[in-house]
């Protein structure tokens, strides 16, 4: 489960965020799943990552424990925004 990864790109984590499972989340990344990992998402159109994800999409318990887990905040997508844009 950890190191499952769809044709886009996106794995455990990247499922978690979309769906607004900070639950799951929380659990996939206590055992060791990548939180910085980019994949394309379908709906922005570009490879971003979980925390951009979550970010854009406003689910903030999902951001909460990515951050916590140390997830790199200044981390770019192709569009190059960050979190902090996204999350306006």
């Amino acid at each position: 489960m950890l190191l499952y990864q769809d044709s886009k790109g996106f794995s455990s984590v990247h499922h978690a965020c979309v769906n607004n499972h900070a639950d799951v989340l929380a659990y996939v990344v206590s055992r060791g799943a990548k939180i910085d990992a980019a994949a394309v998402d379908p709906n922005l159109k570009l490879a971003t990552t979980p925390l951009i994800m979550s970010a854009t999409r406003g689910y903030l318990q999902c951001m909460r424990v990515l951050v916590m887990a140390g997830a790199d905040v200044n981390e770019k997508d192709k569009e190059v925004s960050n979190h902090r844009d996204r999350s306006t």
